[in-house]
């Protein structure tokens, strides 16, 4: 299906003397807390917050939006567009109103941001409406709530939905078996660049979706719910028991004639596969299966993980407690994890709401930093090295000494976003200390160590999302506090790191934009000051994250060298193979040996 429209394009310099008053009155509101802690010795610092400028039709969705229906945009699914020619723009969209000419249809809000660039970066705002028709059922549906990762060929797969149904007690939700894609190289900018895939095997709220390295490229979506929740008064009588979606996975094939299909299996074929520790029974007992759950948190792993040589394996980091291994491209269906050797039966402390990161200092390390147990936000972080022998790939608690050793936050908090930056930290950003307070104060974790960065003007947690822009800042956006006057966050925020305004960052003369694996490239750099030279350059995947989980960035250092044959040239080799760094697109970054990174140049590994 493609639908054209024209765009409403607006546009915002600077911000205005109430939204100063208001940042002030923010901060005085929600001044931090004392907690104990380092500030960073290279703090950075945010920039003016900005609002969505309006769109044209996009009616009104939320009640409590404190100015007119049309600016309040939240910005609950985000992306970092990696080609075509709005390549560094950044891919949103949140819910959407239902058509007021055809029950049969809702309309999808959406947009671009074009983030600006020197002297004065100017926002501006491409929004659109998309329809998605729903033929049959007058309910509303829409994309918030899918999963979403970028495919090997510069696409942007969204899987799920959400479908809403009303009781006397509350509005209630449902999944969705929609598929889309979204395609930046597509002309003219607009609807034309959504088509419809067929639909999935399951109704799927709240899945993640995950770029494999296979010959085929496939995607796995993962999890996600039926229904929620799960009342036994329920149209569909769905209870988390007998929720066939929250436990199973789904593979689209890109590469299947003619033009991509989802994949079967057994005979009768199927097209959901099974998870962890289940056989198509009802109902599941959770204790006993630990599914794959609401946005499971799956990370591709290398083919050299448990000392193996021949896999490549998608793990669960999970959204509550539980983690699982599945190599689908061996063995489909079967699942490592929970009371088999690898990897550990599951997290420290059963918490849920956490954020997870692939590690940046060590290929195939998963990270999992705050959430909260028991309804209590934690400081805590918990880390898995699966490069290791299978019964050693256990979690290790924050608290532990082995290697790395990574300490605890400072600030307890769920509902976080993590963001790799180029120089080989992490950035935790969002969150919620307790029931209503919002934690304000990203933290940095470098080399082993975390820090306190400024305070952030509006507090962010559930709905947060934030990703990494080609020219090292990052975007923040979203977020929802249960606090009196706010509900929803309207506004943007960019954070700049310590190296945006260093006077040497490196910079790119010539480069390969298309590169192949295990390979030596060359490319020129301009001239540095003396004494300091480029010591890596990195691949970062441009970030697809929403409900504060990325589901496709992932950091990938290559050692550069002098090139002997040409002054101010720099060797790098890429990496071994796909599963090391999935096929697609990346934001190629020179990092100096004071971390200081260049702005990105877009690639491509095929």
């Amino acid at each position: 299906m493609r639908c054209p429209t024209s765009p409403r394009l607006t546009k915002r310099v600077g911000k205005s003397s109430l939204t100063s008053v208001l940042s002030l009155l923010l901060y005085l509101f929600w001044a931090p807390t004392a907690f104990p802690q380092t500030p960073c010795t290279l703090p950075g610092s945010w920039e003016s917050p900005f609002r969505h400028e309006p769109g044209t039709g996009w009616g009104q969705y939320a009640p409590n939006c404190p100015q007119s229906s049309n600016t309040c945009f939240e910005a609950i699914h985000m992306a970092l567009i990696p080609a075509g020619p709005d390549a560094g723009k950044v891919l949103v969209f949140d819910l959407t109103f239902k058509a007021s000419t055809d029950q049969n249809t809702s309309i999808q809000r959406w947009a671009i941001l074009d983030l600006g660039g020197p002297p004065d970066y100017t926002q501006l705002f491409y929004n659109f409406a998309l329809p998605i028709p729903h033929p049959g059922d007058n309910r509303i549906h829409d994309l918030f709530c899918a999963g979403h990762a970028w495919m090997a060929d510069g696409k942007l797969l969204v899987a799920g939905g959400t479908r809403y149904i009303s009781f006397p007690m509350d509005v209630n939700y449902e999944g969705a078996k929609f598929a889309y894609v979204f395609d930046p190289l597509v002309t003219p900018r607009g609807n034309g660049q959504w088509t419809a895939l067929p639909p999935m095997d399951k109704d799927r709220w709240y899945p993640t979706v995950t770029l494999l390295g296979d010959a085929n490229n496939r995607v796995v979506v993962t999890g996600g719910w039926r229904q929620w929740p799960h009342y036994p008064q329920a149209p569909s009588g769905v209870r988390y028991e007998n929720d066939d979606s929250t436990n199973s996975y789904e593979v689209w094939n890109p590469a299947a004639p003619p033009s991509g299909a989802w994949e079967t299996i057994g005979q009768p074929p199927r097209r959901s596969f099974y998870g962890p520790r289940w056989d198509g029974s009802f109902p599941q007992n959770w204790d006993t299966v630990q599914p794959l759950d609401e946005y499971p948190r799956m990370f591709l792993l290398s083919n050299l993980v448990y000392n193996s040589t021949n896999n490549s394996r998608l793990f669960m980091a999970g959204m509550r407690g539980w983690s699982a291994s599945v190599d689908h491209a061996v063995a489909p269906e079967v699942w490592s994890g929970a009371n088999a050797p690898q990897p550990a039966q599951q997290q420290l402390g059963k918490k849920i709401q956490g954020s997870a990161v692939l590690f940046p200092g060590e290929p195939d390390m998963v990270m999992h930093v705050g959430g909260e147990i028991a309804g209590t936000p934690t400081n805590n972080v918990e880390y898995i090295r699966n490069r290791v022998p299978a019964a050693q790939a256990v979690w290790v608690q924050s608290s532990s000494t082995q290697p790395p050793g990574i300490p605890a936050m400072y600030y307890p908090r769920t509902e976080c976003n993590g963001v790799i930056l180029p120089d080989e930290s992490v950035i935790i950003l969002h969150g919620r200390r307790d029931g209503t307070n919002g934690v304000r104060e990203p933290e940095l974790l470098r080399d082993g160590t975390w820090c306190v960065l400024p305070p952030e003007t509006s507090p962010r947690a559930y709905h947060s999302t934030a990703v990494l822009l080609p020219d090292g800042r990052v975007l923040s956006g979203g977020g929802d506090l249960n606090s009196p006057g706010l509900g929803r966050i309207w506004d943007y925020q960019i954070y700049r790191p310590w190296y945006f305004t260093n006077p040497n960052r490196p910079t790119w003369g010539s480069f390969p934009s298309v590169m192949t694996y295990n390979w030596t490239y060359s490319a020129t750099i301009g001239a540095l000051p003396p004494g300091v030279y480029i010591e890596k350059v990195v691949l970062i995947a441009p970030g697809s994250v929403t409900h504060h989980s990325d589901m496709h960035q992932r950091y990938w250092k290559m050692t550069a060298q002098p090139d002997p044959e040409a002054s101010n040239s720099i060797l790098f080799t890429t990496p071994p193979d796909a599963t090391h760094a999935p096929r697609g697109y990346y934001m190629m970054f020179l990092v100096t040996n004071g971390r200081v990174p260049s702005v990105a140049q877009f690639v491509r590994l095929t």
